[in-house]
């Protein structure tokens, strides 16, 4: 039996005003919870990057000059070995509104793929695009990135992932990858402050007995409040267990 925790958290880069007070506290959190893995979204800057560079972990990215590809980290811990690294793109990446269509134009969406040889087992983080059609049911360019997150690791071999995925439960998306992937943290609740969902999740593929026990980390009813709102996301924290 193997077991890892994984910890995924959207860093809600807005209001900039406010944001190293943020990081702070999803650092402070990282370093009381120690998961093994984490992965990150909305790290834009490779100078963000510096507030989570903790004693005993590596952050895996992928950047040219200032700006990380789709704002994404994977944090492993040091007595994990990372074998390789690859970023993906999706690609369909615009949305259908004017918000969503610069907001992936700066992004530029897709995955962070690493390999842990001692586990035999893939990770991978990705932020897909945001936005509802009107019905608030689905989103055509994020039910393809689905498409291809699905594709792509289904010929990875044992593979967990996740991250702010960006699509309710029982949705088109949703339901796409309960198809041939196990959603880990099912029933942990709402994540996102404004909305009553959940857009963060954790998957595994190609794992056939696994369980896990997912956990919220309420940040929105922290009583340090930023910039006269609450944090987006609430995070989640799952230990996982599967049987060689």
């Amino acid at each position: 039996m193997k077991k890892i925790v994984i910890y995924t958290q959207n860093c809600s880069w807005w209001p900039i005003t406010n944001r190293k007070k943020y990081f702070k506290l999803i650092n402070d959190f990282i370093e009381q919870a120690k998961p093994d893995i984490v992965f990150l979204q909305e790290i834009f800057d490779k100078k963000w990057v510096k507030h989570f560079e903790i004693e005993g972990y590596t952050c895996v990215f992928e950047a040219k000059k200032i700006f990380l590809h789709g704002g994404l980290v994977i944090m492993v811990k040091n007595s994990i070995e990372v074998e390789s690294c690859y970023i993906g793109r999706f690609q369909s990446q615009f949305g259908f509104k004017p918000k969503q269509f610069l907001s992936s134009l700066l992004v530029r969406r897709g995955f962070l793929h690493v390999y842990l040889p001692h586990f035999n087992l893939h990770l991978v983080n990705s932020h897909l695009t945001a936005g509802f059609s009107r019905n608030h049911k689905y989103n055509p360019t994020r039910f393809m990135q689905v498409n291809q997150l699905k594709n792509y690791v289904s010929n990875l071999g044992m593979c967990i992932f996740g991250g702010d995925l960006n699509f309710h439960e029982h949705t088109p998306e949703h339901e796409l990858l309960k198809v041939f992937c196990k959603d880990l943290t099912a029933g942990v609740g709402n994540t996102f402050a404004s909305e009553k969902g959940r857009y963060d999740y954790i998957f595994s593929s190609n794992i056939k007995k696994i369980s896990a026990v997912p956990l919220l980390v309420p940040w929105y009813e922290h009583p340090r409040f930023f910039g006269g709102r609450p944090i987006d996301h609430h995070g989640i924290i799952t230990q996982v267990q599967w049987e060689d």
